[in-house]
């Protein structure tokens, strides 16, 4: 993988920022204590980086896709979890800007690239995952607006302050495609009738999310985002890019997870001899090496293509699926090279352990990007 030396410099700078603002110590604080860091947030928008993708007439800055692989890798170098806070942010952002009319591009995009206003979206429900067309939660028109009910599950950042919710909502129903008749309205964290109420996850701690409930809850008809029915196009219209940004991540924190193991295997002692002289081992290390560095390169490979409007679906989502699970392989083989002290929460591969474990689920599970592949392949 090569870069040139534009990109060279965009990554020493945000590897400087994440070495002083989101060094290890701080990650395992805000996991600790399960709470996000909204000054960090701020700052991410200072740096400019929440404006990546969003017009340059509302503020914002043209993003190539190998520069957003670059930031997703060097912001989840010390764990992804608050890496998807950013994800969340920049692709829900990009779908306000190419969707919302302009009132709520003014309202809502200024704010979001100043670090005032997280974005959430909640699509799945407790029998709706992968496959939209199940949406029950229902939105039905009022005098002056719709009208919500339902529940959602799975709602990433939606507790947070300030937070703008993106609600896929069932508004018809068509029995020759269930997709149609699915609407996203724009509804605030605060409204009436929403109740939240955060789940308990085994991992990913500093972001978090959350179940929803909606109790005729009352939006205005300017919270209809894009044209009435049309949720699925709306959605899918940036997922290549989506699944490339969460790749890169993965791929940054599987890193850090090889870089401890190798160090650990090379300073423990064990027989006369650093345990990364033994075969075993260092076979392991290599694996993950492996994995990871290919994951890097599918990564990178399918950015490029996506640069130059080449299409790439298949690409993308065997970076998203090579990613995750070298995530998940090199978290868990970490786990056992660093043996009893990788199971205390002093040693950081216990929470990338348990944080990277979702990663084959969440953004389209692996056996998704399986299907999405063999159909690219004809299949």
């Amino acid at each position: 993988m090569i870069v040139g030396a534009e990109e060279d410099l965009f990554r020493d700078s945000v590897r400087k920022f994440v070495e002083r603002e989101m060094r290890p110590e701080l990650m395992r604080k805000w996991a600790r204590a399960g709470e996000f860091p909204e000054p960090l947030y701020r700052k991410w928008g200072e740096m400019g980086w929440l404006g990546i993708g969003l017009p340059e007439d509302v503020g914002g800055s043209a993003g190539n896709p190998v520069q957003m692989v670059i930031l997703a890798e060097e912001l989840a170098r010390n764990g992804f979890d608050i890496t998807g806070a950013y994800s969340t942010a920049l692709f829900l952002g990009m779908t306000l800007a190419k969707h919302g009319d302009e009132a709520q591009q003014s309202a809502y995009l200024p704010r979001l690239m100043e670090g005032r206003l997280h974005l959430s979206t909640a699509i799945t429900e407790p029998n709706t995952g992968s496959d939209i067309s199940g949406v029950r939660c229902k939105a039905v028109r009022d005098d002056d607006g719709w009208v919500i009910s339902g529940e959602k599950v799975f709602c990433s950042g939606a507790h947070l302050p300030d937070t703008l919710i993106l609600v896929t909502t069932r508004t018809s129903t068509h029995a020759d495609n269930l997709r149609k008749g699915l609407t996203i309205l724009l509804v605030p964290n605060d409204t009436p009738g929403l109740r939240i109420s955060r789940m308990d996850t085994v991992g990913r701690k500093i972001f978090g999310t959350n179940q929803l409930y909606f109790d005729n809850v009352h939006v205005p008809a300017g919270a209809l985002l894009g044209t009435e029915g049309e949720a699925w196009k709306i959605l899918s219209g940036s997922l290549d890019l989506e699944r490339l940004f969460i790749a890169g991540g993965y791929v940054g924190n599987a890193q850090s997870a090889l870089d401890l193991a190798v160090q650990y295997a090379k300073d423990r002692v064990q027989f006369g001899k650093p345990i990364g002289k033994y075969q075993a081992v260092s076979h392991a290390l290599v694996d993950m090496r492996m994995r990871i560095d290919a994951a890097r390169h599918l990564s990178y490979h399918a950015a490029e293509l996506l640069k130059h409007r080449v299409p790439c679906r298949a690409e993308a989502s065997m970076a998203k699926l090579a990613a995750s699970e070298a995530l998940v392989h090199a978290t868990n083989q970490g786990m056992q090279i660093l043996g009893g002290y990788g199971y205390t929460t002093e040693m950081d591969m216990e929470r990338w352990f348990r944080d990277g474990r979702v990663t084959t689920l969440m953004g389209g599970s692996s056996e998704i990007q399986r299907n999405i592949i063999a159909h690219e392949m004809g299949l």
